[in-house]
């Protein structure tokens, strides 16, 4: 016999939790809570999904080696959804002017997870959907966040070569105080 949560919210059916199946008659679960997490398809530790979270970071433009002083944003929103340590953040972000800007290459902080230490394979990619007033030869085509860090790199093409790999970093000294970016990307935290 399955476990049965009834519309008046009384539970019947069979004592064994960890062996029972669960059915709903005449309502619906509403906004359950369980606490230690849960197994989805199955009872190994791949299948235990102990983290779901949604919210907002602040993304940040400044530079490898020296950030913009005076900055003013026009509009700096991010956000995120975190399913156990996979992250996917979105980001727009529109600089109006600064004082003085970045050195070094372009780069954004402030992302919400410190991303997986493990190096190899493991870094994060990120998907350019709008990119305004970048330099003609140095405007971001991609972005990936490095192992053990919250910083995203804006890489751009190597030469005008639509061929060339996507391999250098945005210049910081290219940029002029009002770009404008919009990405999304996946990558995954820290256990």
């Amino acid at each position: 016999m399955a476990l049965v949560l009834n519309g008046s919210g009384s539970i019947t059916g069979v004592t064994d939790l960890a062996t029972a199946g669960v059915a709903l008659e005449d309502a619906a679960l509403t906004d359950p809570v369980v606490t230690g997490g849960i197994y989805l398809g199955g009872t190994g530790a791949a299948n235990h999904l102990d983290d779901y979270e949604e919210g907002e970071w602040t993304p940040t433009l400044t530079g490898t080696t020296g950030g913009p002083s005076g900055v003013n944003y026009s509009y700096r929103y991010g956000n995120y959804v975190k399913v156990g340590r996979l992250v996917h953040v979105t980001c727009h972000i529109s600089l109006s002017s600064w004082s003085s800007g970045p050195s070094g290459n372009a780069q954004i902080t402030g992302l919400p997870f410190t991303a997986e230490s493990a190096s190899g394979s493991n870094y994060g990619g990120f998907a350019i959907g709008f990119a305004k007033y970048f330099s003609s030869t140095a405007t971001p085509c991609g972005a990936y966040v490095e192992p053990n860090s919250t910083v995203i790199r804006l890489i751009t093409k190597a030469s005008a070569d639509a061929r060339d790999e996507l391999d250098v970093s945005v210049p910081a000294a290219t940029l002029d105080g009002n770009e404008l970016l919009i990405f999304s990307g996946t990558y995954y935290a820290n256990a």
